[in-house]
């Protein structure tokens, strides 16, 4: 959402960003989380 504000100009895309950022980090954490409860391999 960043590129497509910065090369548009609609400010209203700026409102989405957060959301963004959100799923990027909660993304991390599942991966994290399924790395955590898998473990290490024998």
């Amino acid at each position: 959402s960043l590129y497509a504000l910065t090369l548009t100009g609609i400010g209203k895309l700026g409102i989405i960003t957060p959301f963004g950022g959100l799923a990027f980090l909660f993304g991390w954490s599942m991966l994290g989380l399924a790395a955590w409860r898998l473990g290490s391999p024998p």
